[in-house]
C-alpha cells in the first residue's frame, strides 16, 4: 500500500513538474527581448537597456496576449500551442484543426515572423502579433507593416 501511494505521489509530482516547466521561447534583438510560452502567449516584451516590461499584464490573463488569432467560419480562435522543430515554429489554434508554420528570427533591431504555411479548415484571416503594449505617447495606424498582394 505504501509503495502504491508513493508511486502515485511521484507520478503527480512529475506531472506537476512538467506542467510548471512549460517551454518558453525567447527571441532577442540588440534592444528588446520577446518571450513566448508554449501555450502561444506573449509573456514578456522587455526593453533591454531600461529593463522595462512593455506588455500589459492585465491582458495576459484575459487571453489578449495570444501570439496569433485565426478566423474560421465566423469564429475568432486564439493560438493555444507553440512548438518548435528545427527552424520552424508551429502554432495550433485550439481544436479548430488549423495550424500555421512560421520561421521566427531576429536582426539587430527587429523580430521577423515569416508565415511559411497554413493548413486546416478554410481560413478567413490570420492575425499575428498584435500584442497589448503599455500606453505610449505616440502611435500610428501602420508601423513598419509589410505584406504581399
Amino acid at each position: 500500500m505504501k509503495r502504491a501511494a508513493f508511486g502515485v505521489i511521484v507520478l503527480l509530482l512529475s506531472v506537476l513538474a512538467s506542467v510548471s516547466h512549460a517551454k518558453d521561447f525567447t527571441f532577442e534583438t540588440d534592444f528588446a527581448r520577446l518571450t513566448i510560452s508554449s501555450d502561444a502567449r506573449a509573456t514578456s516584451l522587455t526593453d533591454k537597456a531600461s529593463h522595462q516590461e512593455w506588455l500589459k499584464p492585465s491582458h495576459s490573463s484575459a487571453g489578449l496576449s495570444a501570439l496569433a488569432f485565426v478566423d474560421v467560419n465566423g469564429r475568432h480562435i486564439a493560438a493555444t500551442r507553440l512548438e518548435r522543430s528545427g527552424d520552424k515554429y508551429t502554432l495550433t489554434f485550439g481544436t479548430s484543426g488549423v495550424e500555421a508554420d512560421y520561421q521566427i528570427s531576429t536582426t539587430r533591431s527587429y523580430f521577423i515572423f515569416e508565415l511559411l504555411a497554413a493548413r486546416g479548415a478554410k481560413i478567413d484571416q490570420i492575425v499575428f502579433a498584435q500584442l497589448p503594449v503599455k500606453t505610449v505617447n505616440y502611435g500610428g495606424g501602420l508601423l513598419d507593416v509589410k505584406w504581399n498582394d
